[in-house]
């Protein structure tokens, strides 16, 4: 009896949630007569759709003290659709930390403010000088000093291996 019950709220959920399989329509039929004639002249400018069998009333149903059978999936949620706007384009993603050592190889240096020969000139680096590598960028590197300092040094200047 229990059973039976539980099919059958699970039955008239998923027809009031509009799950449940639909009947299938009655074929169409039309007269001889209307065979000849273009189907826009004989159909009525706006005809009813043929009754379906009504829905049985909507059984009270307590909430579940347990979750709902197995058998019985719950329906996917409906997604709202998207939003008209397009959404912005993110800003280029910043290229990830090397985390890698290089050492001066040439007498002096120059540490510059950006990576470029126009660049400000922050200190001279002399020969030895261990420079962790925050980022390269075509022929020059983003470096951190022993001191914590920042700065751009070209790569031609730089060695993997201690002088």
């Amino acid at each position: 009896m229990l059973r039976t019950l539980v099919v059958l709220v699970v039955l008239v959920g998923m027809t009031l949630l509009g799950c449940a399989p639909k009947a299938p329509a009655p074929p169409a039929t039309q007269p001889p007569a209307a065979a000849a004639t273009p189907p826009a002249a004989t159909a009525p400018a706006a005809s009813p759709p043929p009754a379906a069998a009504p829905a049985p009333p909507p059984v009270p149903v307590a909430p579940p003290s347990s979750p709902p059978p197995a058998a019985a999936p719950a329906p996917a949620p409906v997604r709202p659709p998207a939003p008209a706007t397009p959404a912005p384009a993110p800003a280029a993603p910043a290229p990830a930390p090397i985390s890698k050592a290089v050492y001066v190889k040439v007498l002096q240096a120059n540490f510059r403010e950006t990576g470029s020969t126009s660049g400000k000139i922050l200190r001279v680096l002399r020969r030895g000088a261990r420079l962790e590598v925050l980022e390269t960028r075509s022929d020059w590197l983003r470096v951190r000093l022993d001191d914590g300092a920042e700065g751009w040094v070209a790569e031609s200047v730089t060695s993997d291996a201690a002088p």
